[in-house]
């Protein structure tokens, strides 16, 4: 049963996780031609919501998947505690750059063009730190998922995670009109 279990997590979650990476790039992506179209107050839009689902994502794998003792981990090639530490710096730079766009949207003219680039500037650093944790996760921890108990505790915690999943995922849901708005805006 546990074997079973343990396919299942694989074969379900890790390209569930894989697939919402690709979508909150998706949401990264269009705030940011959102800025370089002149559309401020709609990038901000975007990268709330880019903002709240990559935390609502964090969160999840951090409560799921690397602060647990119901996943085996020693088959992994880099700590628990360091996909945790790089979540926190992730989640570190992420307020820095909403707490830039709250100040950004408050300036005119030079100062504004100023502020666009040094944002995209930040933007950039962020994204390289969160694409090298992804591939470490995407390449180690999510290819070797294995529940660590019995039959029957294996059983509810696979459960469970899926469960915590599918509500840490509602954001997508959530915000699909939006996207899809924003999209034809954009073609």
């Amino acid at each position: 049963m546990i074997r079973q279990l343990n396919s299942t997590l694989n074969e379900a979650l890790t390209p569930a996780i894989a697939e919402q990476h690709k979508d909150l790039w998706q949401w990264y992506l269009l705030q940011q031609e959102a800025l370089i179209l002149h559309e401020y107050a709609l990038a901000q839009q975007l990268w709330t919501v880019f903002a709240t689902g990559l935390q609502q994502h964090i969160e999840f794998e951090n409560r799921q998947l690397f602060a647990t003792t119901m996943i085996e981990q020693h088959t992994w090639r880099w700590p628990a505690s360091l996909y945790i530490q790089e979540h926190e710096k992730i989640l570190s730079l992420m307020q820095k750059i909403s707490d830039r766009y709250d100040a950004f949207m408050a300036l005119t003219g030079r100062r504004q063009r100023i502020a666009i680039l040094e944002l995209l500037e930040q933007q950039m650093q962020f994204r390289q730190v969160l694409e090298h944790h992804e591939a470490r996760e995407e390449q180690d921890a999510l290819q070797h998922l294995h529940l660590a108990n019995e039959a029957n505790e294996a059983k509810e915690h696979a459960d469970n995670i899926w469960q915590d999943w599918l509500l840490s995922s509602a954001w997508q849901h959530q915000h699909q009109d939006l996207l899809n708005q924003v999209k034809q805006q954009f073609a």
